[in-house]
């Protein structure tokens, strides 16, 4: 579904990132850059994807520094020539009720979630219009936002406001792109809950064991990450090659509507 293509994903050296890294490469991707700020974790999946007969490499990024996106940007393009897709994937999560939230917490935790996938994003199109010379820019940049982006959820002020901000940018810009004749997509991702370290972390394995927890969802299960990496497949694939400005909701029915009797 995606053959050819040279793609990025920041937060790749785990949880969702990790699973979309490995899908696109599965589906056909010819380099994935494992872009990361850890590098131990981003060098030891390099190596797993390697002895796997995939073309994957680590990339040092802090997605909150403007200079590092443009310097792994120009290190695909050295060595693969183009930039084709952006995973904007690495995020944090902070929960906490306002008299709680210090500024200090708001900024952390969009410093990441808004403000790097701002610069991934201006990174990228700046990126592809630089590839394609004379002709009309393309690509696919899929931004990661959340269930939380679209709906309130108690103590999630500061990564509800971020996420949100996230979809909203993704239309803006894939507007903005689409109206200068260029078929650079830009979409959202938003999953619901779905296990990853991250998740685990915070509310512990036995969260997940419990199916209690997840009656509430119509398909009353969780999600893995890897749902999360089809999806970020199809988006970028040229099966979607008319999907742009859109929200792909990966919540098992959660947020479609009211369920049980009436």
């Amino acid at each position: 579904m995606v053959e050819g293509k040279n793609v990025i994903v920041s937060g790749a050296a785990s949880g969702i990132g990790a699973a979309c890294a490995r899908c696109l490469l599965e589906q056909g991707a010819a380099y994935v850059a494992l872009a990361d700020v850890n590098e131990e974790q981003g060098q030891k999946l390099a190596v797993q994807l390697q002895a796997d007969g995939f073309n994957a490499g680590y990339h040092k990024l802090d997605v909150r520094e403007e200079s590092q996106w443009q310097s792994v940007m120009k290190e695909v393009v050295d060595k693969c020539g183009s930039v084709d897709v952006l995973v904007n994937n690495a995020g944090v999560c902070v929960l906490k009720p306002i008299s709680d939230m210090s500024l200090e917490d708001f900024r952390r935790v969009n410093d990441v979630n808004m403000k790097g996938v701002f610069l991934g994003t201006r990174s990228a199109i700046m990126t592809m219009r630089e590839c394609a010379g004379d002709q009309p820019a393309s690509g696919s940049i899929v931004n990661i936002s959340s269930i939380m982006g679209q709906t309130g959820l108690r103590g999630a002020i500061a990564y509800g406001a971020g996420k949100a901000a996230v979809a909203n940018m993704s239309k803006a810009l894939a507007v903005e792109c689409g109206e200068k004749g260029e078929f650079i997509r830009i979409n959202s991702v938003h999953p619901g809950t779905v296990k990853s370290e991250m998740t685990t972390t915070m509310y512990g394995e036995e969260y997940f064991n419990n199916k209690d927890n997840f009656a509430f969802i119509p398909v009353q299960d969780y999600g893995v990450p890897e749902d999360i990496g089809n999806a970020v497949v199809y988006l970028a694939s040229d099966q979607s090659r008319m999907v742009t400005g859109s929200e792909l909701t990966v919540d098992g029915g959660l947020t479609s509507g009211i369920g049980g009797e009436f």
